[in-house]
């Protein structure tokens, strides 16, 4: 995203940059004979990150009020993390749609 566009340093920008793998996009692209534009990260892995970070700071202050509740609770206190810079990387026949 250009810098007019977002307020986050150079610093910050590198570390996602780092973190998302997305140095290695062209060549994915490249690899899958796509534009750059078409290719894109799951968000899936980052969300999964997100929640095996901090439920074991909160789970003692959650008190799930469902079976799914509890399930995520117990699921994401002991669940590694997404290896975000080493994406899994596949092509597959499906469209988006603007």
């Amino acid at each position: 995203m250009p810098k007019k566009e977002n307020r986050l340093s150079a610093d910050t920008c590198g570390l996602i940059k780092e973190y998302l793998g997305s140095s290695k996009f062209h060549s994915y692209a490249r690899h899958y004979e796509l534009t750059e534009k078409s290719v894109f990260f799951n968000v899936v892995p980052l969300i999964v990150n997100v929640a095996a970070t901090i439920t074991p700071l909160i789970n003692k202050n959650i008190t799930p009020l469902s079976t799914e509740g509890e399930t995520f609770l117990r699921l994401f206190v002991d669940l590694g993390h997404a290896d975000t810079s080493h994406p899994e990387v596949a092509c597959g026949p499906f469209a988006l749609i603007n």
